[in-house]
Protein backbone atom coordinates (compact mmCIF):
# COMPACT_ATOMS: atom_id res chain seq x y z
CA UNK A 1 0.00 0.00 0.00
CA UNK A 2 1.29 3.19 -0.89
CA UNK A 3 -0.42 6.66 0.57
CA UNK A 4 0.62 9.84 -1.33
CA UNK A 5 -1.08 13.27 -0.84
CA UNK A 6 -4.25 12.29 0.56
CA UNK A 7 -4.38 9.27 -1.80
CA UNK A 8 -4.19 5.55 -0.88
CA UNK A 9 -3.50 3.78 -3.38
CA UNK A 10 -3.29 -0.55 -3.07
CA UNK A 11 -1.76 -3.08 -5.34
CA UNK A 12 -2.79 -6.96 -5.50
CA UNK A 13 -1.26 -8.92 -7.70
CA UNK A 14 -4.08 -10.90 -10.69
CA UNK A 15 -4.19 -14.68 -8.41
CA UNK A 16 -5.22 -12.33 -5.49
CA UNK A 17 -7.76 -10.43 -7.61
CA UNK A 18 -11.08 -10.48 -5.49
CA UNK A 19 -14.29 -8.43 -6.05
CA UNK A 20 -14.82 -8.09 -2.18
CA UNK A 21 -11.31 -6.36 -1.74
CA UNK A 22 -12.13 -4.45 -4.69
CA UNK A 23 -15.49 -3.20 -3.41
CA UNK A 24 -14.48 -3.23 -0.08
CA UNK A 25 -11.67 -0.63 -1.19
CA UNK A 26 -12.77 1.69 -3.41
CA UNK A 27 -15.70 2.18 -0.62
CA UNK A 28 -13.07 3.61 1.20
CA UNK A 29 -11.48 5.50 -1.30
CA UNK A 30 -8.63 3.71 -1.96
CA UNK A 31 -7.53 3.10 -5.80
CA UNK A 32 -6.55 -0.38 -6.31
CA UNK A 33 -3.65 -1.33 -8.77
CA UNK A 34 -3.32 -4.91 -10.66
CA UNK A 35 0.46 -5.77 -10.62
CA UNK A 36 1.46 -8.31 -13.17
CA UNK A 37 4.66 -9.30 -11.85
CA UNK A 38 4.79 -12.27 -14.47
CA UNK A 39 4.62 -10.01 -17.41
CA UNK A 40 2.27 -11.47 -19.21
CA UNK A 41 1.66 -8.92 -21.60
CA UNK A 42 5.37 -7.97 -22.16
CA UNK A 43 7.17 -8.54 -25.45
CA UNK A 44 10.18 -10.82 -25.25
CA UNK A 45 13.44 -8.72 -25.97
CA UNK A 46 16.34 -6.52 -25.04
CA UNK A 47 13.86 -3.96 -23.12
CA UNK A 48 11.12 -6.70 -21.61
CA UNK A 49 11.81 -6.55 -17.63
CA UNK A 50 12.01 -2.36 -18.16
CA UNK A 51 8.61 -2.59 -20.52
CA UNK A 52 7.95 -5.06 -17.07
CA UNK A 53 8.52 -2.12 -14.70
CA UNK A 54 6.71 0.58 -17.14
CA UNK A 55 3.82 -1.29 -16.97
CA UNK A 56 3.01 -2.36 -13.20
CA UNK A 57 0.11 -0.53 -11.81
CA UNK A 58 -0.88 1.49 -15.19
CA UNK A 59 -3.85 -0.43 -16.13
CA UNK A 60 -6.49 0.97 -13.48
CA UNK A 61 -5.80 3.89 -12.20
CA UNK A 62 -3.31 6.53 -13.02
CA UNK A 63 -0.51 6.84 -10.53
CA UNK A 64 1.59 9.92 -9.18
CA UNK A 65 4.04 11.35 -11.67
CA UNK A 66 7.43 10.89 -10.26
CA UNK A 67 10.48 13.15 -11.28
CA UNK A 68 12.66 13.25 -8.06
CA UNK A 69 13.43 10.93 -5.27
CA UNK A 70 15.30 11.05 -1.99
CA UNK A 71 16.82 7.95 -0.79
CA UNK A 72 17.94 7.68 2.54
CA UNK A 73 18.84 4.63 4.73
CA UNK A 74 19.27 2.56 7.56
CA UNK A 75 23.41 2.72 8.97
CA UNK A 76 23.78 -1.15 8.03
CA UNK A 77 26.38 -1.89 5.04
CA UNK A 78 23.51 -3.87 3.18
CA UNK A 79 21.23 -1.12 3.49
CA UNK A 80 24.28 1.83 2.70
CA UNK A 81 25.08 -0.67 -0.18
CA UNK A 82 21.65 -0.69 -2.09
CA UNK A 83 21.05 2.96 -1.32
CA UNK A 84 24.12 3.63 -3.01
CA UNK A 85 23.09 1.24 -5.99
CA UNK A 86 20.15 3.22 -6.23
CA UNK A 87 20.91 6.72 -6.24
CA UNK A 88 23.53 5.81 -8.47
CA UNK A 89 20.88 4.37 -11.51
CA UNK A 90 18.38 6.72 -10.45
CA UNK A 91 20.04 10.29 -8.86
CA UNK A 92 19.31 11.41 -5.82
CA UNK A 93 17.23 14.59 -4.74
CA UNK A 94 17.52 16.42 -1.75
CA UNK A 95 13.98 15.75 0.54
CA UNK A 96 12.90 19.13 0.10
CA UNK A 97 12.50 18.82 -3.74
CA UNK A 98 11.90 14.87 -3.62
CA UNK A 99 8.46 13.46 -5.03
CA UNK A 100 9.30 10.84 -2.68
CA UNK A 101 11.31 9.80 0.14
CA UNK A 102 12.79 5.87 -0.64
CA UNK A 103 13.52 4.48 2.96
CA UNK A 104 16.29 1.72 2.42
CA UNK A 105 16.58 -0.81 5.50
CA UNK A 106 14.40 -2.55 8.23
CA UNK A 107 13.30 -0.48 10.95
CA UNK A 108 14.13 2.36 9.51
CA UNK A 109 11.21 3.78 8.07
CA UNK A 110 9.88 5.39 11.44
CA UNK A 111 12.95 7.25 11.45
CA UNK A 112 12.86 9.15 8.54
CA UNK A 113 9.60 9.78 8.79
CA UNK A 114 10.25 11.41 11.89
CA UNK A 115 12.51 13.23 10.10
CA UNK A 116 11.14 14.35 7.10
CA UNK A 117 7.21 14.65 8.38
CA UNK A 118 7.00 18.40 8.34
CA UNK A 119 7.86 18.13 4.41
CA UNK A 120 4.81 16.27 3.62
CA UNK A 121 6.06 13.86 1.13
CA UNK A 122 4.96 10.68 0.01
CA UNK A 123 7.17 7.43 1.52
CA UNK A 124 8.20 4.49 0.12
CA UNK A 125 9.86 1.64 2.09
CA UNK A 126 12.21 -0.95 0.23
Amino acid sequence: MLATKGQVYLFLEPQFQSDRFFSLFQALGVKVCVLDPLGVFVSPGPRAYEQLMENLGQKNTKMPIVNHLCFTASPTPSAQGLCTLLKNRFGNSSPEDADVIVVVGDGFMIQAIHRYLDLKKTFLSL
